[in-house]
This record gives C-alpha cells, sequence and structure tokens, in this order.
C-alpha cells in the first residue's frame, strides 16, 4: 500500500486567474477530517499486509466484515483485529486452493480468537468488501485475503462523514447475517 493520501482539504482558488483554474490542495498537513485512502500497489502484497494492519490495529467494538472470497491469508489479516469485542465476518467462497483445509482452519482460528464469527451467505449478493465498526466504514478495492496482488485502494472513513450509509450497511449486514450458515 506504500503511498497513502489523505483527503479532504478544499483546492484553492488560482490568485493569478481568480479561480478560472485550480491549483493542488496544499500538502502541509493531514485533513482534519479523518477520510484515509490508501492506494494499494499491484504485486506488493507483503507492504499492502502492512499499511492494512496498521488501519486494522486502530479499529475497535462490534465489527462487521463483508467480503465473499476468504482463504488462509484471510485469517492473517483478520488477526489484526485483536483490540475488537466481536468480529462477524460474512462470506461466500473459498479459495479455490484452499477448499480442501480451509474449513479446519477456520476452525483452528476461531478457537484461539473466539470473538471472530465466519458465516456463509445463504443468497449470491454478497459482492463489495468493506470493513463497518462503530467508529469507521473501510472499503476495499481488493479482498482481504488478495490484498496486494492487483491494484486497488483501501477507503478509510469516519462514521461521522457517512452515517447515514453506515446505518443502512449495518441493517443490510444484519438482514444476510441471520440466515446465514456458520463455518466453524
Amino acid at each position: 500500500m506504500g503511498r497513502g493520501l489523505v483527503l479532504g482539504s478544499t483546492t484553492a482558488l488560482c490568485q493569478v486567474c481568480d479561480g478560472w483554474g485550480r491549483l493542488p490542495p496544499e500538502e502541509k498537513e493531514p485533513a482534519k477530517d479523518g477520510l484515509t485512502v490508501l492506494c494499494v500497489e499491484a504485486g506488493r502484497p507483503h507492504t499492502a499486509h502492512g499499511s492494512l494492519a496498521e488501519l486494522l490495529k486502530n479499529i475497535s467494538g462490534s465489527v462487521r466484515i463483508c467480503d465473499p472470497y476468504y482463504g488462509t491469508r484471510t485469517l492473517s489479516r483478520l488477526a489484526e483485529l485483536g483490540g475488537c469485542d466481536e468480529v462477524r465476518f460474512l462470506t461466500q467462497t473459498p479459495d479455490g486452493k484452499e477448499k480442501a483445509f480451509i474449513d479446519a482452519l477456520v476452525a483452528d482460528f476461531c478457537k484461539e480468537h473466539p470473538q471472530v464469527a465466519f458465516r456463509k451467505a445463504s443468497t449470491p449478493g454478497i459482492h463489495d468488501r468493506y470493513i463497518l465498526s462503530p467508529d469507521s466504514l473501510m472499503i476495499l478495492g481488493h479482498g482481504l485475503k488478495d490484498i496486494g496482488g492487483k491494484q486497488s485502494f483501501v477507503i478509510n472513513m469516519p462514521v461521522v462523514l457517512v452515517r447515514d450509509i453506515a446505518g443502512q450497511l449495518t441493517t443490510a449486514f444484519d438482514r444476510m447475517w441471520a440466515p446465514a450458515t456458520p463455518l466453524s
């Protein structure tokens, strides 16, 4: 995830043309609103994992994660959520190469991390990848298991900026979670 951009400041009006053009925003200090966008470089999974781990370690409370694909690398990313009271991971499809043993690994993971629950969605309606906590909504351009394999973004927004969307996502997630089948 090499480079991170902090968004939220407005662009300045050009003093020469009085606003007909735009100057790039000043980069003296990060935006005060807490919105963070990380550009994940393709072919840099180790770097991507490290950058994502920095964001994940700050998450706490009850967390909902929607990611349609899971695998062994998903487990290492979820282990970063040690400060969470509860983690609900809603998914659908295991990594094709790991189908024979992933269920046993998920069960072992849950023994050591009892606050984490995995469920397989009963409807094929999940597509987007996100992490929702009481304080933030993180939109992942690529799944937890494959982040860094392709170029994508991680957008982390404080809930205060997206309260309506966070409420809608919570309702939709809980509606899918209730009938979902436990994996472990």
